[in-house]
């Protein structure tokens, strides 16, 4: 009995993973992700954190730059020392490329 619970529970399981949707984003199209970026402009607070982060120029639609300016926090800078202390960084700026990791096909 274990053993045909066990199959069952395997079979719910491979077809729920195999199942397709009619759904179809075009920011997931080859087009836009095969090597497109996003520049930002952001500041590095006292501590290292990041702020006033803002889109500058982008290969990329608008529905991109949410995604971009959520991963800049993620990343933790020195501060820069200035006589001892340190200060707050104006107008860093970074490039993130979106590359295509699939085969395209």
């Amino acid at each position: 009995m274990k053993k045909g619970t066990l199959v069952f529970a395997i079979m719910l399981i491979l077809t729920a993973c195999s199942s397709t949707s009619d759904y179809h984003d075009e920011s997931l199209d080859k087009k836009y992700l095969s090597e497109d970026w996003v520049r930002l402009s952001f500041d590095i607070t006292e501590v290292g954190t990041t702020e006033n982060i803002k889109v500058l120029d982008s290969s990329l639609p608008e529905s991109f730059h949410p995604s971009a300016i959520q991963a800049v926090p993620k990343y933790k800078y020195e501060p820069k020392i200035v006589s001892g202390n340190s200060v707050k960084q104006i107008g860093q700026e970074v490039r993130l490329d979106f590359k295509s990791v699939g085969d395209g096909g």
